[in-house]
């Protein structure tokens, strides 16, 4: 069995059970692998839980190499480079990374801190080229807007995850992300958006 499905499954188990139920037998008996074996990708649950983390950095990772090989400009690339982060985050359930964040904190901080820090640099090398190429306007500064749209990505996923939101997820993120990407443009990219922002829902879809 390849590890990154091993790794998959685990996921799944934490999901179902908990993460701070299970033991390393059960885990073993639930993949199902010897555990001596299991023993030799981690020796814990706390090593579990980083190849957990390692696995959804390097799946994020891929995704924004995927993308900036396949955009035309700043505003294409920050089009998907969003959705894929919000279709990243949301393949795993809010649950499982309270409970990460609950019994492993310091494991979860290391990880989030990482992730934000990464995600942070592209927004504003996004920022930086778009102002260059012309479709975002010249009076951003980039470390302002990059702070205030990660900000509204951190409001946006608290109030994805309250279970009495009134809209869908999927409907919350496309006005969010169209509303910034409208606030930041040059008339010249917001032509070009209004041309491209069908392809949200593509994108989240895909």
């Amino acid at each position: 069995m390849e590890k990154d499905e091993i790794i998959i499954r685990v996921m799944g188990i934490f999901s179902t059970y908990g993460v701070r139920t299970v033991s390393m037998d059960f885990i073993a008996q639930s993949i199902p692998l010897a555990k001596k074996d299991l023993l030799q990708i981690a020796k814990n649950k706390e090593g579990l839980i980083e190849l957990i983390f390692g696995y959804r950095y390097e799946l994020a990772q891929k995704l924004y190499e995927k993308t900036n090989k396949e955009t035309e400009n700043a505003i294409d690339t920050l089009l998907k480079m969003s959705t894929y982060a919000y279709k990243t985050r949301n393949e795993f359930k809010h649950m499982l990374d309270f409970e990460f964040k609950k019994y492993y904190p310091e494991l979860y901080k290391t990880y989030n801190k990482t992730c934000e820090h990464d995600f942070a640099e592209s927004i504003k090398n996004n920022i930086i080229i778009g102002k260059k190429e012309g479709v975002y306007r010249t009076d951003l500064n980039p470390d302002i807007t990059t702070h205030l749209y990660l900000e509204k990505i951190r409001m946006l996923h608290t109030q994805i995850a309250d279970s009495e939101l009134k809209w869908k997820p999927q409907k919350l993120f496309t006005e969010a992300l169209i509303n910034h990407i409208r606030g930041i443009s040059t008339i010249q990219g917001i032509e070009y958006f209004e041309e491209k922002k069908h392809l949200i829902q593509h994108l989240l879809d895909d």
